[in-house]
């Protein structure tokens, strides 16, 4: 089941465990009387998901709070968080750090590794889950160009997308790899989240034509899913070796103040491998939208995780060449900058239930789309980001890290310098 508390969604009855701290956890669960499920090892994370029984975390909970040693400071810490978070902790807050609390005593400080399995989202849409907003998608008679590989290309370059399904779109044919269950078949009618990846790998392909582009399901078709499955994915393509790979995805920072685990732990893997561009957020005009829109604690410069993380290339959005009012703002994660306004792309083609303003479907309207939008966000600033360290790889045969330096080391008026590096007031 999924839990919400301040700016983070979570399953409440799992948590990731590193290996080779796996059987001190479970011991320590055991002796809280916390019911454990045959966990899901991933030997090439080094992790493992581990059900729990929903009834027994609370058990384990009162277990803790008998520990006089322990019940004094997590009685204090779940105050002050509760006043942070502008709400009621979560039995499984007050598990993991109960312990924490109880692995620093009895090992002197030292603590195992382990943590929430967190929910992600789109970085997209009308509007952006986490309360920022960046309008609807609009119909439009514009379209791209038809594709046509480069004759001059001199090497191919692989990208892969880990998004939502994909819509079977005539523009985007030949460029790009999808297993059969990971493309939308027809449905009347559509939902707008499901045509994000679609959209994203128009504006890939867009700015690098030759390029081909392998896409990964790890999104609903809300566009939401969770960290798990991500980062899984995340450990097969990095086995796969592509080039570049873009993550148009995001969680904000956690409440319990622990880094995300997962999903870090897979960007390290990834990151050895490939190039990894990812969304920054469409969080930056938070303060101008209705309150019951965004999450206690959101603000305009909130991190973005994978984006925030080391080892990615985070990418915020552009109008007129000028900072877009929902990019995240003083975010000095923000590496690059690339058009993200009222942007062609490819999209649904039939009627499509629109997002009402809360981000939900239940005053969805319907809007019947010819395969084309204009659309906004983050997401397809990453795209154009990723679209162009492929098309610089397939035009010079340089490396994707070559063409990721090439990017962040350019100076206005360098061509292609509507994608420039991040810098101060971005």
């Amino acid at each position: 089941m999924a839990a919400k508390a301040r700016l983070e969604s979570f399953h409440d009855d799992q948590i990731v465990v590193a290996l080779a701290d796996l059987a001190v956890v479970a011991r320590e669960l055991d002796t809280l009387h916390v019911h454990m499920k045959e966990p899901d090892r991933h030997r090439r994370l080094g992790l493992a998901r581990l059900p729990l029984d929903g009834k027994s975390i609370t058990a384990g909970v009162g277990e803790l709070r008998r520990d006089h040693g322990i019940a004094e400071k997590l009685t204090a810490d779940s105050g002050a968080r509760e006043a942070r978070a502008g709400g009621q902790l979560t039995p499984l807050d007050e598990l993991l750090k109960g312990l924490r609390l109880r692995f620093a005593r009895t090992y002197d400080n030292w603590l195992p590794t382990f943590g929430k399995n967190r929910t992600i989202s789109k970085i997209a849409g009308s509007p952006h889950v986490g309360g920022g907003g960046v309008g609807p998608p609009k119909k439009t008679g514009a379209f791209l160009a038809p594709r046509a590989t480069p004759p001059d290309q001199r090497r191919s370059v692989r990208v892969g997308l880990l998004d939502t399904r994909m819509f079977a779109h005539e523009w985007l044919a030949g460029g790009y790899l999808a297993r059969p269950g990971d493309l939308l078949g027809p449905q009347h009618p559509y939902r707008s989240t499901q045509a994000h990846a679609t959209s994203v790998a128009s504006r890939i392909l867009e700015r690098a034509p030759g390029a081909e582009v392998h896409l990964r399901r790890v999104l609903g078709d809300n566009a939401t899913g969770d960290s798990w499955a991500v980062a899984t994915a995340m450990a097969e393509v990095a086995e796969a070796g592509f080039d570049v790979v873009n993550l148009s995805f995001g969680e904000y920072f956690t409440d319990d103040g622990q880094p995300p685990l997962v999903i870090s732990t897979a960007v390290q893997l990834l990151s050895a491998r490939s190039v990894i561009v990812a969304a920054a957020g469409n969080h930056g005009n938070v303060a101008s939208r209705p309150a019951k829109q965004v999450p206690a604690g959101l603000t305009e410069k909130s991190p973005s995780y994978p984006a925030a993380l080391p080892g990615v290339l985070a990418v915020g959005a552009l109008e007129d060449a000028k900072p877009a009012p929902f990019s995240p703002k003083d975010a000095p994660w923000i590496r690059l900058m690339a058009p993200g306004v009222d942007l062609t792309v490819a999209y649904l083609s039939g009627d499509v239930l629109v997002a009402a303003e809360d981000g939900t479907f239940r005053d969805a309207r319907d809007v019947e789309f010819g395969g084309w939008a204009k659309c906004s966000g983050t997401s397809y600033a990453a795209g154009m980001v990723t679209g162009e360290i492929a098309r610089r790889m397939t035009r010079s045969g340089i490396t994707a890290q070559e063409a990721a330096a090439q990017l962040l080391s350019a100076a206005p008026g360098q061509p292609q310098s509507d994608i420039r590096p991040a810098g101060p007031g971005r």
